[in-house]
């Protein structure tokens, strides 16, 4: 490959020359006196600035009041996002145990099957009491992470319970 580059490379002509001579337009370019840039304008309207300015102060005084109007129900926007991504996990968690229960798994009750079970359950207390405490204060970003890693880890510990209950039904 490389020694087709070097081939093609050597073909070429070291040094190519133009159709006509530019010199003569170069030098008449730079002979030239250099061109002053023009003057700006007076502005017609001097009153346009100001009224920018105003404009300005306007918006930003109408958006703040509007904020400011809006922040209840922002609120209540926020408890019903939480409450949506509650009903959310709930229904994911069903899904689980139903698709669980379809599959007419026997139940093995064992030590490790009721380890997890209780791990489920405090795993279901400790999300509870989380959403409780993001209710009083829905602003918490490390209390709604919390809440969130902890409803993603009940519904791993329920995957991996399924999971090893049919490992032990094959077996």
């Amino acid at each position: 490959m490389s020694h087709k580059l070097d081939d093609l490379l050597d073909d070429l002509q070291p040094e190519i020359t133009p159709q006509r001579d530019l010199w003569a337009g170069i030098e008449r370019q730079l002979d030239r006196a250099p061109v002053e840039p023009k003057a700006p304008k007076p502005t017609a309207r001097p009153w346009l600035p100001w009224a920018m300015a105003a404009s300005l102060l306007v918006t930003s005084l109408g958006s703040f009041w509007l904020g400011q109007q809006q922040g209840g129900n922002q609120d209540q926007q926020f408890q019903m996002m939480l409450q949506l991504m509650a009903n959310q996990h709930q229904q994911q968690r069903q899904r689980l145990q139903s698709r669980f229960e379809l599959s007419q798994f026997e139940t093995v009750n064992d030590s490790q099957s009721d380890a997890e079970g209780s791990g489920i359950q405090t795993l279901r207390d400790a999300a509870e009491q989380l959403f409780g405490a993001l209710k009083q204060d829905p602003y918490n970003p490390d209390l709604l992470e919390l809440w969130l890693w902890v409803q993603q880890r009940e519904l791993e510990l329920m995957q991996k319970q399924q999971q090893r209950q049919q490992r032990l039904h094959h077996l």
